[in-house]
């Protein structure tokens, strides 16, 4: 499931930050629109 908006993205860096690098690599860091 990758970054459905900038405000998921900083919320996950912010508190998750395992989960959103996982993602980051997985997904890429572009916003899913």
């Amino acid at each position: 499931m990758p970054f459905r908006s900038v405000k998921q993205r900083k919320y996950l860096f912010a508190n998750k930050p395992k989960l959103a690098k996982k993602w980051a690599k997985k997904y890429g860091t572009k916003v899913k629109k």
